[in-house]
């Protein structure tokens, strides 16, 4: 081989590796993304629960909940219970199914507190109404409690009634962007 075409494969090569780097197979700049600190935990535990209309209330927690079922009293004919708590923070679900459709469920302060007695007691209402939560309507219920945030949201379909409670320190910003993906990735199927 002579010299010039050597040259030439090695320039070749050269260029080579810089398109490789420089546009991937995809075409796209690879770009090297920073993690920031709310990008460093992920929701990877599945909460899932078939209600009586064949529909499936599903949401993504950062901690693995325990589920046991409750002794049902009324006005619920079966209730579930899912509860984690983690570094400070707290999260419930109650999945309930009512006797008759007819029954309504009351998801205000002192509603909640049947269900959640911590509650009660303290609890500075900050906002209470509806938020919209996967095309879903829930209803909310925010405020804070001493030094800890503390959330509940409540919905109702038919006869299954759903009551999320989520609390967490007021200062820790890495617990609320948690408990407020977790919120976010609650879907009706």
């Amino acid at each position: 081989m002579d010299k010039k075409r050597k040259k030439w494969l090695r320039n070749i090569g050269v260029i080579m590796l810089v398109l490789y780097e420089v546009l991937p197979g995809n075409l796209l700049w690879r770009t090297e993304v920073e993690m920031t600190a709310a990008d460093d935990f992920y929701l990877c535990y599945p909460v899932e629960e078939k209600m009586t209309d064949g529909r499936t209330l599903s949401l993504y927690l950062p901690v693995q909940p325990a589920q046991r079922q409750l002794a049902a009293v009324a006005p619920y004919e079966r209730l579930t219970a899912y509860k984690a708590i983690e570094g400070g923070g707290e999260i419930q679900i109650v999945h309930g199914v009512l006797t008759t459709e007819q029954t309504k469920v009351r998801f205000d302060l002192a509603g909640f507190g049947q269900v959640f007695p911590q509650v009660a007691g303290t609890l500075a209402v900050q906002g209470e109404g509806t938020r919209l939560v996967g095309g879903t309507p829930l209803h909310i219920l925010e405020g804070v409690d001493k030094n800890e945030r503390k959330e509940c949201l409540g919905y109702q379909a038919g006869r299954d009634v759903w009551l999320f409670y989520f609390q967490c320190a007021e200062d820790d910003d890495m617990a609320k962007a948690m408990l407020e993906r977790a919120i976010e990735s609650i879907a009706i199927n």
